[in-house]
Formats: structure tokens, sequence, C-alpha cells
């Protein structure tokens, strides 16, 4: 069920980057963190506090180069 572990995923890095601001005491920071779960196939890098496909991940990262 690929539907359930999608859920899952966006629960693990929500809450991950919910702990990394807090601690950090700056809610700006979930923008730029990332998170990387290792057991996921696609979908598996969480940026901004939401899980994203490879895809959304090679644009994000190109939409970061392109403001250099």
């Amino acid at each position: 069920m690929p539907g359930v572990w999608i859920v899952k995923q966006v629960s693990v890095v929500a809450e991950l980057t919910r702990i990394v601001a807090a601690a950090a005491t700056d809610e700006s920071v979930k923008e730029r963190i990332w998170v990387l779960l290792t057991e996921a196939p696609d979908g598996g890098w969480g940026l901004g506090g939401r899980a994203h496909t490879n895809g959304e991940l090679v644009a994000a990262a190109r939409a970061q180069l392109g403001k250099q």
C-alpha cells in the first residue's frame, strides 16, 4: 500500500522538521531543513517540512541553484 507509506513519510518529515526548528528556537529554519528517509525509495527527501518525490527534489535543487 504505497499510499499509506507516503502518509507516514509526510508525518515523519513534518515532525522531524518541527523538532529541529524547536531545538533551534527559530521557526524560519524550517525552510532550510532537509530530511532524508534512507529507507524510502521515491519521496524520501523532506524539505521545508514536506516529503518530496525525486523529481520534486531535483526541481527544488535547480530552483535554489538559480537563486545564486
